[in-house]
């Protein structure tokens, strides 16, 4: 008895087994006889293109093909995604399909299709011409249901051909901003209602002391700072970033509606082949209004994408109180703790070689050592200032530097440290002052000068 209920148990996992695999091998085939996996559902080439004509509820666009270039047709006052347009030319001249949904076409209401939403017709050379029907969005998304002409199968295509579909000549207006290469940037304004100016231009040979780079802060401060390249570049990747988010008025009669007729910045900037001048206006529900210089049109973008209009001018320079090469030095007189210091430096030209020099150090007539004065020279030069100077003060200051170049519109350079409180100097530079620095860089200095003195 127990081996035959062995026998049964055994013959019933046969069987169970038996039909699992008859359901896999029938699913699959149900499968395919509902379902066919991308395909192309027409494709021609290029050269037979001659005009495409988009009609829906929304109007009819019309798009010809003339010398291997799309237009519109007609000619639209504006300019035009020419990515965009070839884009939908190009998808029309392959259609590609993602499954066939009714192989009959019988169900063309339940798909709707018996009152599509637009039709594409592409007329081809030789007078022929390909015809497509969008129906109903998918109502899982993803895509659109569609049909050609002359076929009786309902396919299912992806998203963007509902888009191709439904355009418009408005929506191929081109909303892309003019570029600006950051590194062939000549000139940079940013002005804002309540800000100062930030003014950044293309360094010449006039701007000595300004470290690395090629561009400085000419504005707003009195005289022109280096660039701090990586925090500018973070200014100009957003500003890279900008586009036009909508189309809001071509031709408005009072700006002041949209707070341009006293915008409350201006950005400009050029490289060497563009110019990008936007003025911005009011926000409201989280968009920008703002025009470009020299058109009517205006437009909108995402207000989150103007944050770098907060930028502080001191974010965006070199903090140095005064830098500058040492081969273009041949005087310092510094002046402090009762003590001053006659610093000279003699430029000696290495023969065969026209821009290259040696130096020969001396203080009060002392000669130093190279390595010893180079380590001071450092310190020296490299004091930054750390704030603005927000007081009116007379110059009477505790320590005085006064530099005597060899080069350049300016061969002295007067920078004194004036009493700003108990924790700052301000420093003045011939005469106008912007900056304060701690008096601990400037303590340091004189005490690493008196020490080189004394230990040579």
């Amino acid at each position: 008895m127990r081996k035959s209920w062995r026998l049964l148990s055994l013959f019933l996992i046969l069987c169970v087994l038996s039909g699992a695999l008859l359901l896999l091998r029938k699913k699959p085939a149900e499968e395919t006889a509902t379902r066919t996996e991308q395909f192309v559902l027409s494709e021609v080439t290029s050269a037979e293109m001659e005009k495409i004509v988009i009609t829906s509820q929304k109007g009819t666009l019309v798009l010809k093909q003339e010398n291997e270039a799309w237009r519109i047709e007609p000619e639209q006052p504006f300019a035009v995604d020419q990515f965009r347009l070839g884009l939908i030319a190009s998808n029309f001249r392959r259609v590609n399909i993602d499954r066939v949904v009714d192989e009959t076409g019988a169900r063309r209401a339940e798909f709707g299709l018996d009152n599509p939403q637009a039709k594409a017709e592409v007329f081809l050379t030789g007078g022929r011409k390909l015809t497509f029907y969008l129906g109903a969005r998918i109502p899982t998304g993803g895509g659109y249901y569609l049909m050609m002409e002359g076929d009786p199968r309902i396919c299912t295509v992806v998203d963007s051909y509902g888009e191709y579909f439904l355009s418009t000549a408005a929506d191929l207006r081109d909303k892309e901003l003019p570029g600006i290469v950051g590194e062939e940037m000549t000139y940079f304004k940013l002005v804002r209602t309540g800000k100062p100016t930030i003014e950044v231009q293309k360094r010449d040979e006039a701007m000595i002391g300004l470290p690395f780079g090629h561009w400085a802060v000419t504005k707003p401060y009195q005289f022109p700072m280096g660039v701090r390249w990586e925090e500018f570049q973070t200014i100009l990747n957003a500003i890279g970033a900008l586009r036009i988010d909508e189309f809001i008025d071509d031709n408005p009669k009072d700006l002041s509606r949209y707070g341009l007729a006293k915008p409350t910045a201006e950005l400009e900037m050029r490289d060497e082949k563009n110019t990008l001048h936007l003025f911005f206006g009011a926000t409201v529900d989280g968009k920008t209004y703002f025009k470009q210089a020299g058109t009517p049109a205006v437009m909108a973008m995402q207000a989150e994408k103007l944050d770098f209009l907060k930028v502080k001018p001191f974010d965006l320079i070199f903090r140095f109180a005064y830098i500058v090469d040492i081969k273009k030095v041949d005087r310092i007189v510094i002046e402090g703790h009762g003590k001053t210091y006659d610093v000279t430096i003699e430029q000696i030209p290495v023969e065969g070689e026209e821009e290259t020099t040696n130096q020969v150090f001396r203080v009060n007539g002392q000669k130093i050592d190279d390595e010893p004065f180079r380590q001071f020279y450092q310190v020296l030069i490299g004091m930054q200032v750390e704030g603005e100077n927000d007081k009116t003060l007379a110059e009477k200051p505790e320590v005085r530097t006064v530099f005597y170049l060899n080069s350049g519109d300016e061969r002295k350079v007067v920078v004194s440290y004036v009493p700003y409180n108990d924790d700052f100097y301000a420093v003045f530079r011939n005469g106008r002052s912007e900056f304060v620095i701690h008096r601990e860089q400037v303590e340091n200095m004189l005490d690493k000068l008196a020490a080189l003195v004394a230990n040579d």
